[in-house]
């Protein structure tokens, strides 16, 4: 097993996930941080997780505006419904304006309108949407070295992955159909004379723009050079089933995931009965990860006994990156050993 953080300075993209409150924003932002240090790298940290707290971990005010965190270090606060939005109010601009039309003539209605742009999607789909309109931005303006996504939980990430094959749907297929008609249409009237528009060309333009993007970021994702799907979990039951299904998933999806976190590990041994149970039963589930998924590299990050926030507690958290192995956590728990 090679170094993480050699493996990671590597890629172009690291997505970080898990269920929540595993510590994905605490994780990705040391990681960015040790990669901006020790690599060199101008690295991008992009949250894309509604409850964002990529600022809070910095002690800093971020939100929508690309804010520089550290040398070489940089951070997003990212709303995709927003991006959604926009991208649905040009739309309906596009199709809404000058049309120029007589009665007679067949427009895309507003019935069409609102089946192509209904705002009752799941949000799922709308941060789908922006992730990979997101993502595709920055594959075209190759600003930074790595960027690293901090994601929703695990539910969230899930929807993500299907987008591109929710594209090529029926309800796809059936979009492209209804504006396909309704430009067919359209081109027939004006062989006679009557006023035509381009609202139907448009609006499938669109469609099909946002899927050629989309099938862009899908074939970056899948690519095992640029890209790691990087699974971050605790130490119990819930966490170790959820974290499963999510690496089942990203096998289907094939996208490239040779590298799962294990966060918050007690490794303790001294005064206080409570924590030495909870070591103890994290040594249990350390076991238990190691048989399901030892087909991983697995990492530890030990629980440490203060809040992380601000650059130097993080960089305590970015110190410990890579030099934990899950069979040298199970020894040290075994061995009595503490890490504070």
């Amino acid at each position: 097993m090679g170094s993480l953080i050699d493996e990671l300075s590597k890629k172009s993209f690291i997505i970080v996930s898990g269920k929540g409150g595993v510590g994905k924003t605490t994780f990705a932002s040391a990681l960015g941080f040790r990669l901006a240090e020790k690599k060199n790298k101008k690295v991008l940290v992009v949250s894309i997780d509604p409850a964002h707290s990529l600022g809070d971990i910095f002690s800093t005010e971020i939100g929508s505006k690309i804010t520089e965190l550290a040398r070489r270090l940089y951070g997003l606060e990212f709303d995709p419904v927003k991006i959604f939005a926009t991208e649905r109010d040009m739309l309906i601009k596009a199709l809404s304006s000058g049309s120029g039309m007589d009665l007679q003539a067949l427009p895309v209605d507003d019935e069409m309108i609102d089946f192509l742009l209904d705002m009752q999607l799941p949000y799922e789909f709308a941060e789908g949407i922006g992730f990979m309109k997101l993502f595709y931005g920055l594959i075209e303006k190759k600003e930074y070295d790595i960027v690293i996504f901090d994601t929703a939980p695990t539910g969230h990430t899930l929807e993500l992955l299907k987008l591109p094959e929710f594209l090529e749907s029926f309800y796809g297929k059936m979009i492209r159909f209804r504006l396909k008609m309704s430009r067919i249409f359209s081109r027939i009237k004006a062989l006679f004379g009557f006023t035509t528009d381009d609202k139907a060309d448009i609006a499938l333009r669109a469609l099909e723009e946002t899927k050629k993007e989309i099938e862009i970021v899908r074939k970056i994702l899948m690519e095992e050079k640029k890209t790691e799907f990087v699974v971050v979990m605790i130490p119990n039951e819930m966490s170790i089933l959820e974290s499963l299904r999510l690496i089942g998933e990203l096998e289907v999806h094939e996208i490239p995931n040779k590298n799962v976190v294990v966060n918050f590990v007690r490794i303790y041994s001294g005064e206080c009965s409570f924590c030495n149970s909870l070591s103890q039963y994290h040594h249990r589930q350390l076991l238990k990860i190691k048989e399901k998924i030892g087909d991983k590299n697995l990492w530890v990050l030990p629980y440490l006994s203060e809040e992380i926030r601000g650059i130097k507690s993080l960089q305590k958290i970015a110190d410990h990156i890579g030099r934990l192995t899950i069979g040298q956590a199970i020894d040290l728990i075994s061995s009595r050993e503490t890490i504070e």
